[in-house]
């Protein structure tokens, strides 16, 4: 993370090093369910988002669309596929 007393904000939990680090662990997350990387994928490369190339892995859809926007893909999914299952 980022070093107190140099980066403005770090002993708060506000630096570029604490971002990077929350990032990587919702990166761990998605990649250890193989059901969820199929479904983020699948969102991703759908032609909603209309890329000009396919992605193939999570990092990529993460540089393409940022963490929220990933985040927000798992739990629409999720939050479908528990409503369809009523």
């Amino acid at each position: 993370a980022d070093i107190p007393g140099i980066i403005e904000g770090a002993s708060d939990g506000k630096g570029l090093g604490h971002y990077f680090l929350r990032h990587m662990k919702g990166i761990q997350i998605i990649i250890f369910d193989p059901i969820i990387t199929a479904n983020v994928l699948r969102t991703v490369n759908s032609a909603y988002f209309g890329f000009s190339r396919q992605i193939d892995s999570i990092h990529d859809a993460v540089n393409m669309l940022g963490m929220d926007s990933i985040v927000d893909i798992v739990l629409l999914k999720s939050s479908a596929n528990a409503l369809s299952k009523k």
